[in-house]
Parts: C-alpha cells; sequence; structure tokens
C-alpha cells in the first residue's frame, strides 16, 4: 500500500494495529483490511530503527533537529502523542522489553533505559563501543557493537554483548566474525541468538553458554533476520528471502 512521503524507520505492532514511519509522522495500518486508519502527526528522525510496543503503548523515535534525539511514546486507543522525551543525545535503535524501553546512543556509547511509569531516562550501561541494534532475550538484553555505516570489524573484535537488564553489567562478548554497521539484524528466542552479519552471512550464539554453534553462509551482503513459524527468516541484497529451519 502507498504511504504518503518516505519510510524513514521500520515497522512496529500493537495488538490491533501495524505502524509505519514517515517523513511527517506515524501511519496505523489495519492488517484486517490494509487501510489506513490514522496518522500521528510528530517530526519524525532520519534512523533505522523497528519501532516498539511495551506498557500500553507505541514507541518511536523523533527530532527537535534532524537525527533521532527525541523519543514520542503514543497512546494506540487514542492515536494521540502522550509524550515527549528528550534523549539529550542522539539514538540508534530501540526495543522494549523487562517493562522498560532501552534506547542505544552510538555517539556516546551508552545504553539508555525509559521507565514507562514515569518517562524517565536513565543511563544504564556505559563504556560501549558504538551500540546499536539492541534486542530482548529470555532474561538479556543483547547490543551489537560498531554501529555505524561502513563501520569495520576485524574478525577478533568484539560485536555483540550480552547485558543484565537489572543491573546494566556486561556480562559476555562476543565477536561474531565481521561488522554489523546498520544493514543488519538480529533476533532472539529462547535457544538462539541469531545475527545477520556480513562474512558469514549467519551467526547463531547460545544464550546457555554465550558461544557461537552455528555459522551459515558466506558472505552475501546486508540483510535483516526474523524467527516466526518455527523457521528462521533472513533477506540478502540479492532481493531473496531465505528460510531455515532451526
Amino acid at each position: 500500500m502507498p504511504l504518503p512521503g518516505r519510510v524513514c524507520q521500520g515497522l512496529g505492532a500493537s495488538p490491533e494495529a501495524i505502524w509505519a514511519c514517515g517523513p511527517d509522522g506515524l501511519v496505523r495500518i489495519d492488517p484486517a483490511t490494509n487501510e489506513v486508519l490514522a496518522t500521528v502527526e510528530l517530526d519524525a528522525a532520519l534512523v533505522v530503527s523497528r519501532l516498539a510496543y511495551g506498557a500500553g503503548s507505541v514507541w518511536a523515535f523523533a527530532t527537535a533537529t534532524v537525527g533521532p534525539d527525541l523519543v514520542a511514546r503514543i497512546d494506540p486507543a487514542t492515536n494521540a502523542v502522550t509524550a515527549t522525551i528528550e534523549l539529550g543525545r542522539i539514538a540508534g535503535t530501540m526495543a522494549f522489553g523487562f517493562d522498560a524501553l532501552w534506547v542505544s546512543s552510538p555517539t556516546d556509547d551508552r545504553l539508555l533505559r525509559i521507565d514507562p511509569a514515569t518517562n524517565a531516562v536513565e543511563e544504564w550501561t556505559d563504556g560501549l563501543d558504538t551500540p546499536g541494534l539492541v534486542v530482548v532475550g529470555a532474561d538479556a538484553l543483547w547490543v551489537s557493537m560498531l554501529f555505524g555505516e561502513n563501520a569495520q570489524a576485524e574478525e577478533d573484535d568484539v560485536t555483540v554483548v550480552r547485558i543484565d537488564p537489572e543491573t546494566g553489567d556486561v556480562t559476555a562478548s562476543i565477536a561474531t566474525g565481521g561488522s554489523l554497521e546498520t544493514s543488519f539484524g538480529m533476533a532472539a528466542t529462547e535457544d538462539g541468538i541469531w545475527v545477520r552479519g556480513l562474512d558469514p552471512m549467519l551467526v547463531r550464539i547460545d544464550p546457555a553458554t554465550n558461544e557461537i554453534i552455528d555459522r551459515i553462509g558466506e558472505s552475501s551482503g546486508p540483510g535483516d533476520v526474523t524467527v516466526a513459524f518455527g523457521s528462521v527468516w533472513i533477506t540478502s541484497e540479492r532481493g531473496e528471502v531465505i528460510r531455515l529451519e532451526p
């Protein structure tokens, strides 16, 4: 379906709707009819990040300048912005889990925590190396490092860290073998953290041991990964969607 303007962020879902982001704000889509039911005006930021849902709200990046330096909180019952939260820095991506919104800050090497009860921003983990993707696992947060356009990682460079959501401590550091930069994805299941990278194409981390247990495929350029319907799904720059059986 056509959307107004240019899509600037990834998709998100609330219990009754699909949400997409354009330059003038969010668009609410009815999954039953594929119709646009509402638009939510906000100064949308130019950033590669999926929208988040949690604590009864849709969360999206907004901007007071150009980069993503604000978080907009939207009530899906009214399609209204209920809070605009100043981050005080440029953000990377977001995810909701463990009763909080988590936001990476590549420019300040930090992971931020936003409390949905108060909308307060707390600096949760610092000393990270350009953190980017944030994924919520069963009992931990997983965050990619070296997040930036054309970021290069050596074979032994740490590219994924595991963070305790209760303390903010980094409990594991993993070298997946290549840069993730801004064009790749991660997904979490109970038995694997799936990391879409450059070479190898896909890495599976065992969350029980923090060890890499699968390396799948050779370099295939940028792409994303998700897990659904009992399979792992990945995209490649060749325009393919590849389905793998775990």
